[in-house]
């Protein structure tokens, strides 16, 4: 049967939206801060705090070292069934990222002035308000740590639109709070530092409510003596995202020294003023590369290469066409975005303009290429990682910096002559990867993936493709096959009888892995949301009650299958059945 992309898409789309708000939660106080900041306060406020920015990357690299690290085991163990893992995983995410917080804020505190005479060298008002910005905002490594880990668990576990309301309410509040904040109290620059922990207590607070829920598969529970093996995968799995952070860091260092070596005060207006819509294209690769960790690694998990590969072409596709759009809009539209920050100079303005057209096409380097070197990490090849995101993120600076010791008179047309070159290593990573993509070493286990239409015949299509499927490994039994097929057949009769009439002309999935010690089978399908191994059906007369509905397991289904799970997940109802290959009291 031909390929269908409707579940891939569905699950991608599911997520793809809960994502941008939760990028936004992350990134909108970078882009709204400056137009608040340029009108409210003053327009030094907007330098000081692009100026905190290669700081910010640096608490960032090691903040993610435990937190995405263990995103991206707890994915694959999602996709495997182990839902013990995912527990293990989170407990020890959460706790070493609140210790390792601790540190770094107590540390960070009590150099602050160093750190400040470091970034801005000279002292005057940007030196002050960047010195008033760090010391308060250096308190949110704590509470974005904790909120940006429990909602990449919270979308890992299934539920994308729990975090997507979660950065809805942070964002909304965010957005209030700064505003009103720096219009009308005497916090100044500190207004934005304040916003951003106040909102993201709030989402916090929102989020435990599922922590603490029956749904919840991610508890913390007791490491025992395991807490350090877990640890040491998920810094491991984490040390490439730090790497990314770290070169991200040095290269907003570089730009920032560079500019005000060859433009001074001008320099930096127009590499701020930019960095505001470069700071979207990043909002849209970090949405676009939590798709691919999580919905990526679920699809590793699973052993769907196909769903893999249509994860990365679908957020290659989005990333291309936001990136073009956000540049577009920019070199067009210059002066209305230079007027939003504040500026209303005419001849300040007709000064950075051109300045302001080069630094914006970064964005292509900072977004669309580095996008496509994360799938390096997802399918386990992290030290090519590493080394393609050293060069994406260091490469343009460099070159920028180069010129600004040399060729000052060619200094901002580096910037376009970088993300040119950069053009030229994404098609080499574009053929690296298809190339380490279609090499991969065969799955530990034999999978099939069938795609049903929801009737009848094609189910029964489908079951002697699985019997034919089962039957060529000699450790499964006839009896066996009869007892998988029997409640399989019965799961996706029911799965057809509850579909809306709207998703009769789409279709189900479903997957048979063979396993170490078991046979595992997946059904994915897009009905309403409910519980496809059971049905309803109403009380005897007889009782007290007889419009009452009570839940009722599927005969040949409660007979056959065993610990069957359910969970609604990414738009989807999914099914996992276990069938153990070792004989047990059921007699499988």
């Amino acid at each position: 049967m031909k390929r269908n992309s409707f579940i891939d898409r569905k699950s991608y789309l599911a997520f793809l939206g809960s994502a941008i708000l939760v990028s936004m939660s992350q990134n909108v106080a970078y882009i709204t801060d400056p137009l608040f900041a340029g009108n409210n306060v003053c327009q030094e406020a907007i330098a000081a705090m692009n100026l905190y920015g290669p700081f910010l990357q640096l608490n960032f690299a090691f903040l993610l070292l435990f937190a995405q690290g263990s995103m991206i085991l707890a994915a694959n163990a999602f996709g495997n069934g182990d839902y013990d893992s995912i527990k293990k995983h989170f407990t020890v995410s959460i706790t070493s990222m609140i210790f390792q917080a601790a540190c770094v804020i107590a540390l960070v505190f009590g150099f602050r002035h160093t750190i400040v005479d470091y970034l801005c060298p000279e002292h005057g008002l940007i030196h002050d308000l960047l010195l008033q910005y760090l010391s308060l905002m250096i308190f949110e490594m704590m509470t974005v740590g904790i909120y940006l880990t429990l909602n990449y668990f919270v979308s890992i576990d299934g539920h994308p639109e729990i975090s997507g309301k979660s950065s809805l309410l942070l964002v909304i509040i965010q957005l209030s709070l700064a505003f009103t904040f720096s219009k009308y109290t005497n916090l100044g620059v500190r207004s934005f530092a304040a916003a951003c922990i106040i909102s993201e207590s709030i989402a916090i607070v929102y989020l435990s409510k599922y922590l603490f829920s029956k749904e919840c598969s991610f508890r913390p529970v007791s490491m025992k003596g395991e807490y350090f093996h877990y640890l040491k995968a998920n810094v491991q799995k984490g040390a490439p995202q730090v790497i990314y952070n770290l070169a991200f860091m040095f290269a907003l260092l570089i730009f920032n020294q560079s500019v005000q070596h060859v433009a001074g005060e001008n320099g930096v207006q127009a590499w701020s003023f930019a960095y505001v819509p470069v700071s979207l294209g990043i909002l849209l690769y970090n949405a676009a590369s939590e798709v691919i960790l999580s919905i990526g690694g679920v699809s590793l998990g699973e052993k769907n290469l196909e769903g893999l590969k249509y994860v990365f072409k679908a957020s290659i596709l989005f990333m291309a066409v936001s990136a073009i759009l956000v540049i577009l809009l920019s070199e067009l539209f210059p002066d209305v975005v230079m007027k939003m920050l504040g500026c209303d100079d005419a001849s300040l303005m007709n000064t950075l303009r051109w300045p302001f057209r080069c630094c914006v096409t970064i964005i292509i380097a900072f977004a669309f290429v580095q996008l496509k070197s994360l799938g390096f990490v997802v399918i386990g090849k992290d030290r090519m990682y590493s080394v393609l995101t050293s060069i994406i993120n260091l490469f343009p600076p460099i070159l920028v910096g180069l010129c600004a010791l040399f060729f000052k008179e060619f200094f901002w047309w580096s910037f376009i002559v970088a993300v040119l070159l950069e053009g030229l290593l994404y098609l080499y990573m574009h053929r690296k990867f298809n190339h380490e993509l279609n090499s991969l070493p065969d799955w530990d286990c034999p999978t099939i993936i069938l795609h049903v239409n929801y009737g009848i015949p094609d189910i029964q299509s489908a079951m002697q493709r699985m019997e034919g499927f089962l039957q060529s490994d000699p450790r499964v039994t006839d009896e066996m096959i009869n007892r998988m097929e029997h409640a399989s057949e019965e799961l996706l009769y029911n799965i057809i009888k509850h579909v809306p009439d709207k998703r009769k002309n789409d279709n189900l999935y479903f997957s048979v892995l063979r396993l170490t010690d078991s046979v595992d089978i997946i059904f994915k399908d897009a009905g309403r949301p409910f519980c496809p191994v059971i049905t309803f059906q109403d009380k005897p007369t007889t009782y007290d009650s007889p419009n009452e509905k009570v839940k009722f397991a599927l005969r040949l289904f409660n007979h056959y299958a065993v610990n069957p799970t359910y969970k609604f997940c990414y738009g989807l109802n999914v099914t996992r059945l276990s069938f153990k290959l070792n004989k047990s009291a059921n007699g499988l």
